[in-house]
């Protein structure tokens, strides 16, 4: 009788595992058409010593992928770091199909970006945004992505912990799910799941000693999303830069104690329609690689970019402007100041 009731466990222990793995196949199935693959192009600049002596400046191309999730008909829910600043983007689906893209929003303080595609895909369907409040600690999760360019590969987990905003320095308008669900380079961008095939999260970073996963990948809840992507008007400035100040501030002869150091300006971008020029010239300061010889934003909107104290300021005058965008940005540039005005209005859903 014992070796009955065994067995009676045993079966029916296999058949909630295959039950698990089928469940797991099956969601695999239905969500990997609305995953895509983002590619992206950057022209950056270079200044190379001629024969002659003097500076020449080149064109570098880049290339980049991550990975991205239809969440309407033509918008794709990426991270920051995948799409911002990039001068060319693709979305490649599941069938093959690729449809160029623009970058309509961004936040890099969130590490999220909203994508626009040129055209919808025909076929397949958008995923369905969850309410991240309600995911608990320990409930089992998967990811769609391309790590190192192995394209839809799924891996699964849990959730490990749950991080609030600030956590992450670089990214602190943020909050995270941490989870051990194998996320590597090319997961950038691409959805976090439910078991009901809900996206709760957008994979952003891992903390690792090796450059590969070690079970500390991080995403993006999905209402950190919703509120500063969804909820709020599109803007994109197309532009990375940097804050310098003190030693490095009076090096580049800027006349407030610090600026915005212009890195790159994706063309497309309104900033770079503007003319807003990125840098060309590599140097190291304090370990930290940056590129000088580009503009330097003085002000944006009447408000100095001479202290970090001003940047919530700046931000909150971007992201609510209402129905217009219109701000006037000064800029240094070889010891010439000049204005910019970007006026623009929101691009239409």
């Amino acid at each position: 009788m014992l070796y009955r009731i065994l067995c009676c466990f045993l079966l029916v222990l296999f058949a909630n595992d295959a039950l698990a793995e089928a469940s797991l196949s099956e969601l695999y199935k239905k969500l990997r058409s609305s995953v895509v693959v983002l590619h992206s192009l950057t022209v950056g600049k270079q200044a190379k010593l001629g024969p002659s002596g003097k500076l020449a400046i080149t064109n570098v191309n880049s290339t980049g992928q991550g990975s991205g999730v239809l969440i309407a008909d033509r918008l794709v829910l990426t991270a920051a770091h995948v799409a911002h600043g990039v001068d060319k983007l693709e979305a490649v689906f599941y069938d093959g199909v690729q449809i160029e893209a623009q970058v309509i929003s961004s936040d890099v303080r969130a590490d999220l970006a909203l994508v626009k595609l040129v055209k919808p895909h025909t076929k397949f369907k958008p995923v369905k945004l969850a309410d991240s409040d309600a995911v608990e600690v320990g409930d089992p999760v998967f990811v769609i992505g391309a790590p190192f360019n192995v394209s839809y590969t799924l891996t699964h987990g849990i959730i490990s912990g749950r991080r609030k905003v600030g956590f992450e320095e670089n990214f602190d308008k943020a909050e995270f799910f941490q989870t051990d669900a194998a996320l590597n380079p090319g997961n950038s961008g691409g959805p976090l799941f439910n078991m009901q095939g809900e996206l709760i999260g957008i994979s952003s970073f891992i903390k690792t000693t090796s450059g590969s996963n070690i079970g500390l990948g991080f995403a993006v809840t999905s209402n950190t999303a919703k509120a500063l992507m969804l909820n709020k008007p599109p803007f994109y400035s197309g532009i990375e830069q940097v804050f310098v100040n003190g030693l490095l501030a009076k090096a580049l002869n800027i006349p407030q104690a610090g600026g915005l150091l212009v890195q790159s300006v994706a063309k497309s971008s309104m900033a770079g329609k503007l003319g807003i020029n990125g840098g060309s010239i590599k140097m190291s300061y304090h370990g930290r690689d940056i590129k000088i010889g580009g503009d330097i934003i003085l002000a944006i909107g009447g408000v100095a970019t001479d202290s970090s104290k001003n940047f919530l300021a700046i931000e909150k005058q971007l992201h609510n402007f209402g129905n217009t965008i219109k701000f006037d940005i000064i800029l240094l540039n070889a010891g010439e100041i000049r204005t910019v005005t970007w006026n623009a209005l929101p691009e239409a859903e």
